[in-house]
């Protein structure tokens, strides 16, 4: 787990954190990140879920989640690259003040509760 400050560092814009043994990321945290543009979470192979709050990163142009067990996004979304992970995470985010999801055009065989 990461250090609550995590979360306060704002400017940042590439994070590696690659080689740990995250199991989570903690969404409150990187909901403030929103200038990340870099993130390397390579081989964290706990980590099986991606906080919806990256999907409110705009600038976000590289994510590197190889060696991960990520179920959330699913594999479908994951393989696509990291446009199509944002964008599934953007419309997780969002159904939480919307209280709609919309996931049409994702052909994913299965939907993780997590």
């Amino acid at each position: 787990r990461l250090p609550e400050e995590f979360g306060m560092l704002t400017s940042l814009t590439d994070v590696d954190l690659s080689l740990n043994s995250l199991e989570e990321l903690d969404g409150k945290q990187w909901g403030y990140l929103t200038k990340m543009k870099k993130l390397n979470l390579n081989s964290n192979k706990p980590l099986k879920v991606l906080p919806p709050e990256i999907g409110m990163y705009s600038d976000l142009a590289w994510l590197d989640v190889v060696g991960c067990s990520i179920n959330s996004p699913p594999p479908v979304i994951i393989q696509r690259g990291v446009l199509p992970i944002v964008g599934y995470l953007k419309r997780i985010f969002e159904a939480r003040t919307t209280r709609s999801l919309d996931l049409d055009g994702y052909h994913m065989m299965t939907v993780c509760a997590d």
